[in-house]
Formats: C-alpha cells, structure tokens, sequence
C-alpha cells in the first residue's frame, strides 16, 4: 500500500502488541476442536475442554491486571495514545483506516483530534450503538439467505434449488458427534487428509459462520448444504481452518475490552430471542454466551449496564461493508449512520466481513477516497465480475 500510494503507512500494534496476554499466543487452537491426526484418535471436544483452554489464557489476564503490571486498553484510551503519536511525530494530519472492533477506536480518535483527521475509512464496522448489531443469529441467518439468493441465479451453484438458510442448518440439526464417525479434515486446495476430528453441531455451526466471513469459504456451503446424506463429509473441507491458530471469535485482550465496555446482558437477551426465533441455531447461539460469560468471570470484569451512541464526527468518512457479513451487515451499518452526511456508504455484493482484504479493488475504492475525500466516486472500481464467486466444484478424473 505505501509503495502503491506513495504514502507513509503507520500500523501501529495496540491490543495484539500484549502477545504474552492475547490467547492466539497460548496455542489456543491446538487440540480445541478434538483433532488428531488418526481417526480412531478424534475425541467429541466439549466445553470443559475449552474452558481449560480460555483459562491458560484469561488467568494471566486476570494476574496482569491485579498486579498492576499493565494499563488495560480501552477504545478512549487508544484513541489518545493515537493522537498523541500524530503530535509527537509532528504529523500535521493523517487519514484513517479500521476496520471491525477498530471503526470504534476511529470515531473516537476522529472526535478527539478533528483537525489532525483528514478522512477515515470504516471497513465492517462494529456498531453496538444500533440493536440488530446483537443478533448474532438474525444477522447469520440473513447472511445464509442472502448467500442462497445469490446461488439460485447462478447455473453452477450446487444448491440453487435449495434454501441454504433452511437445508444447511436442517442438515446440522441432524448430526451427532458421539455416535458419528470421525470427519477427514481435508486442504481445500490439495484434497489431502490433514486431520481428523468428531465436530459437534456447535462446531459445525460456528464453522459455517466464519465462512461467510470470506468469498472462498462462503462458495463451498451451496456444495455442503445440497447434500443432506454427505454432509458431515463434506464439512471435512471447512474443518480444515481449524488446525491455523487465530480462528477463535474473540482473543484475550479483545474479551477484556469487551467486558469492560459492552453491555453484555443486552448481547444475551438477543442471542435468546434469535435462539427461540431460530432453534436449529440453538448450539452456536448458547456457544457464543457461555463463552462470553465464562471470560468476563474469568477476568473478573463486570460490564456495564449501557452503551451510549458516540459522536459522529462530521469527517469525511467511506463506510465498507459487504452483503454476506454475519458479523456487521449492511442492514445494520446503514441505520448506523443514517442521516450522517458526511458518512458515504458502499456495499459489496458476495463480500464478508472486513471487505478490504477480500478484493484489491476494494483497496482501490478506499486509494480513490483518499485522493479526494470531499467528493467520492460514485463508482466502485469493483466490477460485477470482481464480486462473483466461484463455487465449489469438485471434478472427478477418470
């Protein structure tokens, strides 16, 4: 990006610079699924497990923060140290770039420090001002709808006959880990057997969630969801992201700062509503509570009751957000900033979550913004083409 646009690049490492405190280091993935790497060596991996796993992590967050031996981060906090760096560097002004949790780290940055900020560039941005943010099930199972809306218009999409939100979930629903044979965890590129493990329905769940996260992943659920009888089979070929650390939904640090400025509570009776509203979600719903829950006690941190709406600062602002993210869709990013002048929206067809590392030429809308902030295109150098994916199809040699 620096050499593209001939421009000094700052990255600083906030959170993820606290390695030591942050569970992706812990080695966190090793094992929490079950895997191994024989079949008859695949355990069923339930959440007794995986509480062992978060409390090699939280516990030394827990002992960090009752020794005083770091300063917690926070959304304001960072946001200060960032405008303290501009001055220290005698930067007279800089653009700004998050995304997700970020987009929150922006705003207040933006608010701080107006005249140092010449744009910003919100890509997937959290935005737990605004209640759908919440529902975690409501917001997975659009994606699936938007994802099967996308597929029935296409000839070589696998399942364009089906409802993926319907027969994917369905097709879960019906699995059983403790009487199933173990799943051949498969590199999607290669077709060979990495490992093997015995997922649970939760796991299933959550594995179909973050695909949507990403173009490539997302292609594959049409060729799972269309065939109820080989469908455990095939998960084998999402499975595989599991053996790569940094797949869990949240880390250590990203917990602390969740429980130290989110209203948890509002988070849970959302995730029961969706559970009631979606049963076959049910798993993956409670997952995402219990996990929360059992790292804001782990940590001994007590979130607040309330999160007030931040200042919008009236900077020149490109929103980016794509059609297929189950984390932070379009529905609810647009009533975010509805009414917000200076916040230009762009949504991405077939896109996830964190829609610049997807597409380059999401990356050239974001260079195209910055080089006139004030007015930007009206056109996104994405092409139809650019946003098309290319579903799973599996060719046999004879």
């Amino acid at each position: 990006m620096a050499e593209k646009t001939q421009r000094v690049i700052l990255v600083p490492a906030v959170a993820d610079g606290l390695l030591h405190l942050d569970c992706k280091s812990d080695g966190a993935s090793d094992a929490v699924w079950g895997i191994a790497a024989k079949a008859e060596e695949a355990i069923v991996y339930g959440r007794k497990q995986q509480a062992a796993k978060l409390d090699a992590c939280l516990s030394r967050v827990r002992e960090a923060l009752d020794n005083g031996s770091f300063d917690p981060p926070g959304t304001l906090i960072t946001a200060g140290q960032l405008y303290g760096l501009r001055e220290k560097l005698g930067i007279q002004g800089w653009h700004l770039f998050a995304e997700s949790y970020g987009a929150r780290v922006s705003l207040a940055l933006a608010t701080l420090d107006r005249t140092g900020t010449l744009s910003q560039t919100l890509d997937s941005p959290e935005t737990p001002w605004v209640d759908g943010f919440w529902h975690a099930g409501r917001n997975f199972f659009n994606a699936l709808k938007e994802l099967s809306s996308y597929c029935r218009s296409h000839f070589y999409c696998p399942a364009k006959r089906g409802r993926l939100e319907r027969d994917l979930l369905r097709g879960i629903a019906q699995q059983n880990a403790a009487t199933a044979a173990p799943v051949a965890l498969k590199n999607i590129i290669t077709g060979q057997i990495a490992a093997y493990a015995k997922p649970t329905r939760e796991q299933l769940l959550i594995s179909s969630f973050h695909a949507l996260r990403t173009p490539a992943r997302a292609a594959i659920l049409p060729y799972i969801g269309s065939s109820p009888e080989n469908m455990r089979e095939r998960f084998g070929l999402l499975l595989d992201q599991l053996l790569f650390p940094g797949d869990g939904l949240n880390t250590g640090m990203h917990h602390l700062i969740r429980c130290s400025e989110l209203p948890m509570a509002i988070w849970y009776r959302a995730l029961e509503d969706d559970r009631l509203e979606y049963p076959e979600m049910a798993p993956f719903l409670s997952y995402l509570a219990w996990r929360q829950q059992y790292a804001c006690n782990a940590i001994a941190v007590t979130p607040p009751e309330a999160f007030q709406m931040p200042d919008l600062p009236r900077v020149p602002s490109l929103v980016l957000s794509g059609e297929l993210d189950p984390v932070t869709p379009p529905s609810v990013v647009e009533t975010a900033f509805r009414g917000s002048s200076s916040y230009f929206i762009r949504r991405y067809r077939a896109l996830g979550h964190v829609t610049h590392a997807q597409k380059e030429c999401v990356m050239e809308d974001v260079l195209f913004f910055w080089e006139s902030p004030s007015s930007p295109p009206k056109r996104s150098a994405c092409s139809s083409d650019d946003l098309a994916l290319r579903f799973y199809s599996p060719v046999v040699v004879r």
